[in-house]
């Protein structure tokens, strides 16, 4: 099996993260050990001086990348520029890196680049170079401050959607899922383990399509599909991999799922472009989702009373005929979410982005909208907000 196995993560973060303090970390902030980690939280200088930089080790980065001729989306956390991402690492020991670009993957990624502290491009990888393999980088004297490196992925010119990339680093940190509720998941068997723990387990080969996972601890779980387990192994000297969009990693299918009381902070669970998650007609009561990149995700006729959903991203995200009661969306970006007859009753959705989102024949009673945006916005009797709009529909044109 292999999900991360180890039961000292606390201890190994712990004293990774004292090392960095002390080393200097290369001049930055210190390692947070954390797994499965969206933009927002990664770090950038002036931007996120105490964001997380990566190591060997430290789990998966999600990534949206959106096409060049696309609008900004910074309630995603977004790294860099329109069409680029970007993200740190700290070299620890000599290692190596091995990329290759297919022909597929060319028409979402222009290029990948390599660039050392100094702002030096070591390597460029494109249409005119499409493999890197075994390009090592060597850490140096340890008495020396820890390198530090930066990726940069540049969106091809001819994209036309977000797309989704993962980067893995490896599983170093080790879960704190439960042996004993691990040893309950069987291979294509529908996962059956209520209130089990199983928190920064790979789960991505097990069937979660109409799971009965009440009160599960899903914390850092990685939930997204792949198409081999074996796509997570890394020696030990390979710095990290890079997944791109839903040819190797696809959203989680948790359709018909009994999710009552989960907890999916910082969960990885879906992706943008073509390989969103599905929890269509899920039980997700008291749901805790937060910080999650949903991007189209499906959640028709969902039910999601009481669910904490905050700081989400949920663009073009599918919610149709969901109940929606005492819901919290705060501070997570909808831009043109779909809430058609949608029972939305005592939901929070404030400081929100719903930008073109669809209300259309919803049921709504007592929302909280405040310094919500709702420019473009299709109301539940079929007006449209005017822009701009914020807390509230105002000057609603005829439909």
């Amino acid at each position: 099996m292999w999900h991360i196995r180890s039961w000292a993560r606390h201890i190994a973060g712990v004293m990774a993260s004292t090392l960095l303090f002390a080393c200097g970390g290369g001049g930055g902030p210190s390692f947070v050990p954390q797994f499965n980690v969206a933009e927002r939280e990664l770090y950038e200088p002036g931007r996120a001086d105490s964001g997380i930089v990566a190591q060997r080790g430290s789990g998966g980065l999600s990534l949206q990348l959106e096409a060049p001729t696309a609008r900004a989306l910074p309630w995603g956390g977004d790294t860099s520029s329109v069409g680029e991402d970007k993200f740190y690492f700290d070299l620890l020991r000599n290692t190596y890196i091995s990329l290759a670009m297919t022909p597929k993957m060319q028409e979402l990624i222009e290029a990948v680049e390599l660039y050392d502290g100094t702002g030096n491009r070591v390597w460029r990888l494109d249409a005119s170079n499409p493999t890197i393999t075994e390009a090592w980088l060597l850490r140096g004297h340890e008495s020396t401050p820890i390198p530090r490196y930066q990726v940069r992925i540049v969106a091809a010119r001819g994209a036309l959607e977000t797309s989704h990339v993962l980067v893995w680093f490896g599983d170093g940190l080790v879960s704190t899922a439960n042996r004993y509720d691990m040893g309950k998941l069987q291979l294509g068997t529908v996962v059956n383990c209520p209130d089990c723990n199983l928190s920064g387990a790979q789960l991505g080969a097990y069937k979660l399509e109409s799971s009965f996972l009440k009160g599960a601890n899903l914390r850092n779980a990685w939930l997204v599909r792949l198409s081999a387990g074996s796509l997570l192994s890394l020696d030990e000297l390979n710095q990290f991999k890079i997944f791109w969009d839903s040819a190797q990693v696809a959203g989680a299918r948790m359709s018909r799922a009994y999710l009552e009381g989960a907890d999916f902070t910082g969960a990885i669970v879906t992706g943008a472009g073509n390989s969103p998650a599905e929890f269509e007609a899920a039980h997700l009561y008291s749901a805790i989702m937060n910080g999650l990149n949903l991007d189209r995700v499906n959640m028709n006729a969902a039910f999601l009373n009481r669910a904490q959903i905050k700081n989400a991203s949920m663009i073009e995200a599918q919610l149709n005929s969901a109940q929606m009661v005492s819901t919290n969306f705060s501070n997570s970006n909808l831009y043109k979410a779909q809430f058609k007859k949608a029972m939305v009753t005592g939901t929070n959705f404030s400081f929100a982005n719903l930008e073109g989102a669809d209300f259309s024949d919803a049921m709504m009673e007592d929302v909280n909208f405040t310094g919500a945006i709702l420019s473009g916005a299709t109301w539940k009797d079929g007006r449209i907000c005017a822009t701009p709009s914020v807390g509230s529909c105002l000057q609603v044109s005829p439909p």
